[in-house]
């Protein structure tokens, strides 16, 4: 919690144990059923709930819960953190009952992320600067099959048919 910090006008998040260094994140409130930052306020909200107390900044962002809905704890009485592969699972359950085929885990959603920029038209540098990539060879990795058949390259090339009116 402590890496996480509410604005007026959205979220910063700090991440402090990346592949490359440190960094800080923003992500702006724009409202709706998808808006990251509402969704994570209503998460805090039942969080606290669940908890019986105000959050702490040593309370990890997204606790472990049980099957029922209940807060586990580490071995020290705190709130146990959600593991990485528990992550990866939630994912896979949800892309299933969303009838998404394939194989999908927590990194899908990096691929996605930067594959739904790229389609959308975002430069490049500015995909690997928000995702934290370094090098543009990595995000070009990420990128899934952005683009492939949204130019003709035929007419581009002085390929395609005449007309012959």
């Amino acid at each position: 919690m402590a890496d996480a910090t509410m604005t007026s006008e959205g979220l910063l998040l700090e991440f402090r144990r990346t592949k490359t260094e440190p960094r800080t994140v923003d992500l702006r409130e724009v409202g709706g059923r998808y808006c990251p930052v509402v969704n994570l306020r209503e998460w805090l909200a039942c969080y606290e709930e669940l908890a019986g107390r105000p959050l702490l900044g040593r309370d990890p962002l997204f606790p472990r819960l049980d099957r029922h809905g209940n807060l586990q704890l580490d071995a020290d009485g705190a709130h146990a953190r959600l593991s990485r592969a528990a992550f990866s699972d939630i994912v896979r359950r949800r892309a299933e009952q969303a009838g998404l085929v394939g194989r999908y885990r927590s990194h899908s959603l990096r691929r996605r992320f930067a594959t739904t920029l790229a389609r959308k038209k975002v430069p490049l540098e500015k995909i690997a600067r928000r995702g934290g990539w370094k090098s543009l060879d990595v995000v070009w990795g990420y990128i899934e099959e952005a683009g492939w058949f949204e130019e003709d390259w035929s007419c581009a090339l002085g390929l395609q048919e005449l007309d012959a009116g």
